[in-house]
C-alpha cells in the first residue's frame, strides 16, 4: 500500500500508449520495436562452424581463396583467424564441459535414462560432482540439451505417449 499522500503509479510496458492515446515519444516507440532482435545472434555463423567449413574444403580450394569467397558473402574471416582457431587450445570451460558431460551421461545411464535435469543435478550434488566441484543446474541443463539427454515424463493422458 502506498504511503499516505502519494499516488500509486502503474507501470506501462515499453511502447504502450500513454493516457492520451499516443506514444510518449518517437524514441520510446523505436526502442520497443527494435529490442526484439538486438544481439540475438544469427547475424553470421559462429566461428567454429566457419572453421569446420574451411577445414572440410581446404584441400580442394586452399584456405585463402575460401576466406576471400566467404568475405564476399558477408562472412568475413581472415586466414590468420582460421589458423589461430585451429591451433588454440580448448578453453577451460570446454574442458570442464567435457568432464561434466561424461559424468552427466554416466548418471543418466545408471538411472535407466529416466532422470531429468533436476534429478541429475541432485545426484551430481550427492556424488560430489566432478572432481568435488559443484555444478550449477543451468549448466546441467545446457549440457544435457547439447548431449541430447532428457528425462521421462510421468504425464498421463491423451498424447502422453507422443512425448517420448
Amino acid at each position: 500500500m502506498p504511503a499516505p499522500g502519494r499516488a500509486r503509479r502503474r507501470r506501462r510496458p515499453p511502447g504502450s500508449a500513454s493516457s492520451s492515446g499516443r506514444f510518449e515519444s518517437c524514441a520510446e516507440q523505436t526502442r520497443s520495436c527494435c529490442r526484439i532482435g538486438f544481439l540475438r545472434g544469427g547475424a553470421r555463423p559462429r566461428l567454429p562452424l566457419i572453421v569446420d567449413y574451411i577445414e572440410e574444403h581446404r584441400d580442394a580450394f586452399g584456405v585463402e581463396p575460401i576466406c576471400t569467397v566467404l568475405s564476399s558473402a558477408d562472412v568475413t574471416i581472415a586466414p590468420s583467424t582460421y589458423y589461430a582457431a585451429r591451433t588454440r587450445p580448448p578453453s577451460a570451460r570446454a574442458v570442464r564441459d567435457e568432464e561434466v558431460t561424461a559424468e552427466i551421461s554416466k548418471v543418466h545411464e545408471e538411472n535407466y535414462g529416466v532422470y531429468g535435469v533436476r534429478k541429475v543435478h541432485a545426484q551430481l550434488g550427492r556424488d560430489g560432482g566432478v572432481h568435488a566441484r559443484p555444478v550449477a543446474r543451468c549448466t546441467v541443463q545446457r549440457l544435457m540439451k547439447a548431449a541430447g539427454l532428457r528425462g521421462i515424463s510421468r504425464t498421463k493422458g491423451p498424447g502422453s505417449d507422443l512425448r517420448k
